[in-house]
């Protein structure tokens, strides 16, 4: 049998979901005058040192949920109890118990750093190097990364970012080695 028609006609459709690209950095510094005076640098036997931890995201287009920062603080490493933000009200948080740092945002709506301020968080840890860190850089913070879920894409977001040492200081040209 054959078919008698005029126009013979087809539909199809595609759909090309793009997702976000958001953006992590770190920072730590010596200098912050954000919470006081950072004691010794370099870090010296038996004198606290004190940082400034410096986390910024920023997030084009899609909104990201959940959307969380999460580090591991060095044994011997202290929690200042020293938080602050920017772009939003949650600050970074300490949990004792698994010696966690967590700064857990919710969401992160598209256009943070790109039409509103980036969320920025900041906190502040010391250490005492003891005898045996002569001549070493300290590890502050370990396994640092920035996990979220596009909403509109469904896709995983993970950032890692490097671990932290006394060495990792942005706003120093001192040397980050355990001084006598």
């Amino acid at each position: 049998e054959v078919f008698q028609v005029d126009t013979l006609s087809a539909d199809d459709s595609l759909i090309t979901r793009i997702s976000t690209a958001t953006s992590f950095n770190q920072e730590l510094t010596v200098h912050d005058t954000r919470f006081g005076e950072g004691g010794a640098y370099p870090p010296k036997v038996g004198q606290r040192s004190v940082f400034v931890v410096h986390w910024r995201l920023t997030n084009p287009s899609n909104d990201v949920a959940p959307a969380k920062v999460t580090a591991v603080l060095m044994p011997g490493v202290t929690w200042e109890q020293k938080t602050q933000a920017i772009g939003t009200q949650i600050v970074p948080k300490y949990d004792p118990k698994l010696s966690t740092i967590t700064w857990d945002l919710g969401s992160l709506p598209g256009g943070v750093g790109v039409m509103f301020p980036s969320y920025e968080g900041y906190f502040q840890i010391a250490v005492v190097p003891a005898v045996n860190q002569v001549g070493q850089s300290v590890q502050l913070l370990k396994s640092i990364r920035f996990d979220g879920m596009d909403v509109f894409t469904k896709e995983k977001i993970v950032d890692t970012a490097s671990d932290i040492n006394t060495g990792s200081v942005n706003d120093s040209k001192e040397g980050g080695s355990v001084q006598p």
